[in-house]
């Protein structure tokens, strides 16, 4: 079955873009910026937000580019699915949305260990590729191909903003355009 992205039922998780991590990641100022324009997106269209962090007494809190994004405080974990923080399960439980819009890193630790438990919870799972980073290129690819096999849809940060808005007639259409550019 092919689904689009729908506004009315989907949620960003932002997964463990921490202080001491973030410098060992490919790629880390491209990937900042790309989730700065999804979490800018998402701040312009209203959507929930749920942010986690691992173990943040070594490895520090969210960045603060993003940190001043998000409206909520992180959930803590150690273990690596954000799915292990209880506290979280419920606040995903609570927004009662079917599609969640997953980023950060490791993409392939904790965020494929999330999306495995994401998929197991039936809710269904977009990764904007840009939007996800490993320490190797060669390890980020590993677990895209993975999750995509096991049924999460890989996607780019432009299909989530037009599956977002629909038509080009939406009001909000503008303020999401200047992100694209």
């Amino acid at each position: 079955m092919a689904n689009l992205i729908d506004i009315n039922q989907s949620f960003i998780l932002l997964v463990d873009v921490q202080e001491k991590l973030l410098p060992q990641m490919h790629g880390a100022d491209q990937l900042v910026e790309n989730i700065q324009k999804l979490l800018n997106a998402s701040k312009i269209l209203d959507l929930n937000l749920i942010h986690c962090e691992q173990y943040p007494k070594g490895l520090g809190n969210t960045i603060p580019s993003l940190q001043n994004l998000t409206s909520s405080n992180a959930y803590e974990k150690t273990i690596f699915s954000a799915c292990g923080n209880t506290d979280l399960v419920e606040a995903i439980e609570k927004i009662n949305k079917k599609q969640c819009i997953i980023t950060g890193i490791e993409a392939h630790v904790c965020i494929l260990q999330t999306v495995s438990d994401l998929l197991n919870q039936n809710i269904e799972v977009f990764i904007p590729f840009e939007a996800v980073s490993s320490r190797t290129q060669q390890n980020k690819d590993l677990a895209v191909e993975r999750m995509r096999a096991w049924g999460a849809q890989i996607v780019s940060l432009e299909q989530v903003f037009f599956e977002w808005l629909r038509d080009a007639k939406n009001p909000k259409f503008k303020e999401i355009a200047i992100l694209i550019k």
